[in-house]
């Protein structure tokens, strides 16, 4: 058992915890920043509000304004929109794969800018957002415990850290330093859990055992007194 291994061995589980720190702490100054090249174009999606309007007021209003000026923006290859009832309006952008997608999200935030005088006072007190946004799957990742040596739980717990750290869209930055810090600790977490702290149980059960056995010993016979 990998525990029986480290426990007779502590100068070794010692080692190996102290390495695996020191490696962690230079590891996070050579962290990539991305790994794997963009397979899916940019998308860059404008969001507008228009309180209290239908969707053909939102159409004719906001929807015709802001896609007149960001129509023909550099790199573009084709724009979709959805106006609701409900007032909001969504405007997605998609670029040519070749893109920078924030390059691209500067470009259509500059356009925006620009209809911005010509939108409805509710509309600019509301605020008009631009981000980059990508809907596409690009990978599919499945985890699984051979001989189920972890449970579900175990492995839920990794899984829910992946997309953090996988994050490419809008925020990424702050999701993937959250995902990384997270992610990290537990796999430290885990490391010592195999190494060190079965190590510490037996000495501190060693200890307790010696402990009681002292108690344990009967006083020393004393020797009678002769007079």
């Amino acid at each position: 058992m990998l525990s029986a291994f480290f426990i007779d061995r502590p100068k070794f589980a010692f080692v190996i915890a102290i390495v695996t720190i020191i490696a962690g702490l230079l590891a996070m100054r050579a962290l990539p920043i991305a790994e794997y090249p963009e397979l899916t174009p940019p998308q860059v999606q404008v969001s507008a509000n228009y309180p209290g309007a239908n969707a053909s007021v939102v159409a004719e209003s906001v929807a015709a304004v802001i896609e007149a000026e960001v129509n023909g923006v550099e790199g573009m290859t084709y724009m979709s929109s959805k106006s609701a009832n409900d007032g909001s309006y969504t405007l997605t952008v998609t670029f040519s794969i070749e893109t920078d997608g924030d390059t691209a999200q500067v470009n259509v935030q500059n356009r925006v800018s620009q209809a911005m005088p010509k939108l409805p006072e509710e509309v600019k007190r509301q605020g008009v957002t631009t981000e980059k946004t990508s809907t596409s799957m690009l990978m599919v990742i499945s985890i699984y415990s051979p001989g189920g040596t972890y449970d579900s739980i175990f492995l839920s717990n990794y899984s829910s850290m992946l997309p953090l750290v996988l994050a490419t869209d809008a925020g990424a930055a702050a999701r993937v330093s959250v995902g990384l810090t997270v992610f990290g600790g537990m796999l430290l977490a885990t490391i010592l859990g195999v190494t060190f702290v079965p190590f510490l149980y037996v000495q501190l059960q060693r200890l307790r055992e010696s402990v009681k056995s002292k108690k344990a010993e009967p006083p020393p016979a004393t020797k009678p007194q002769q007079t």
